[in-house]
């Protein structure tokens, strides 16, 4: 804040009030300049880490570079309680500075699908009654965290493409949740197996992305597509599309959270997407073709969207549209896959942008294969 002078007593002649006035500011301005220059402390010893970026806010979600920290807990008891989704004992070991913080905190497995298939299930980590003050995990009660599922490098691969799909998401429209990359050391505390250390994201949570948009989550599962709000509802068909997700439903909120305004005259919840281990986008080994479509692979595009108005279906294909130089930047920037896998991501990308090119194509797929 630039502070305010006035002087009393002798007048300053009108050159000394000048050069006064140009001194105060200097000093200002340079003041100014230093409180927002961030101070980055980049940590690398072994062991529990995270990189810390002192003298800014705390927002976990508003930096791109990934976090890193380290989780130990009774791994074996993790495997064995994945069905029963109770939580159990851990600690968060994060370093700020020269300090290493340990905080008691709980997890537990979740998830559908993946706790079933994977050997290192999604996990649902509880800070409630942990002090996170002066640390990136401030504020936060409980997050989402997508884990690698499984040892091999495939796995691995397979995090990072979902992680971008919200990422895409996330240029599209602002109801969409926001994540982080991770990297964790996963510790058993009864050292009885190796460390091992493996990328994974963190996913807001529903109240922070509810806070943004003046909303509320709302939780009725007898709701249909002809509920939601229509500019919203287009969007999201379309981008589900474009990725080769079909692995959602409004009724019985499958893969997708429903926002409502607090504002009554925008009665239309809006609908926000999350897992997205099934799009073809991804392609995971295990991914299986939703029932009743047709089709072999899920990588094959089905629109499941139900008809919308077309002005407003054509606008949401121009949404789209539009962002394509965004969306493959995005890709093409991402460091964590290899050129190879881009260039695969890209190629699949092509395959829809050139339809959007074709009216005949838009038309079969979008207005007379919408369900009725």
């Amino acid at each position: 804040m630039v502070k305010t002078y006035s002087f009393h007593g002798s007048q300053l002649t009108g050159d000394l009030k000048f050069l006064l006035l140009i001194f105060i500011l200097n000093v200002n301005l340079s003041l100014i300049a230093f409180s927002q220059e961030p101070d980055v402390v980049n940590q690398q010893d072994e062991g529990a880490k995270i990189e810390i970026l002192n003298d800014q806010d705390w927002e976990l979600f508003k930096y791109e570079e990934p976090l890193r920290f380290a989780l130990s807990f009774d791994r074996k008891l993790f495997r064995k309680n994945v069905a029963k989704g109770e939580y159990q004992a851990a600690v968060l070991s994060v370093h700020l500075s020269d300090t290493i913080i340990d905080r008691d905190i709980r997890i537990r497995a979740r998830g559908i699908s993946r706790k079933v298939i994977c050997t290192f299930p999604p996990i649902k980590i509880n800070l409630k009654e942990a002090d996170m003050d002066d640390t990136q995990f401030e504020h936060q009660s409980t997050l989402k965290m997508v884990t690698h599922c499984k040892g091999s490098s495939l796995y691995q691969e397979y995090i990072f493409k979902e992680y971008l799909i919200y990422k895409m998401y996330n240029l599209l429209t602002d109801f969409s949740f926001k994540v982080r990359l991770v990297q964790i050391d996963y510790i058993d505390s009864n050292q009885k197996q190796k460390p091992i250390t493996k990328y994974g994201f963190l996913i807001e949570h529903i109240k922070d992305l509810a806070k943004r948009h003046n909303c509320i989550e709302i939780e009725n599962e007898k709701l249909s597509q002809q509920w939601m709000n229509k500019e919203s509802m287009a969007l999201f068909g379309v981008f589900q599309y474009m990725v080769a997700n079909t692995d959602w439903s409004i009724t019985g909120l499958h893969n997708l959270k429903l926002l409502k305004s607090v504002d009554y005259t925008f009665p239309e919840p809006y609908p926000v997407p999350y897992d997205f281990d099934y799009a073809g986008f991804v392609d995971t080994d295990y991914a299986i073709p939703t029932d009743g479509l047709g089709t072999e692979s899920v990588t094959e595009r089905v629109y499941v969207g139900k008809c919308i108005e077309e002005p407003i279906m054509y606008n949401a294909l121009d949404q789209v549209f539009s962002k394509k130089d965004d969306i493959y930047s995005l890709i093409n920037d991402f460091e964590y896959l290899d050129n190879k896998d881009k260039g695969f991501l890209i190629k699949y990308l092509d395959d829809f942008f050139d339809m959007m090119g074709n009216d005949k194509a838009i038309k079969r797929v979008f207005i007379d294969g919408c369900v009725k």
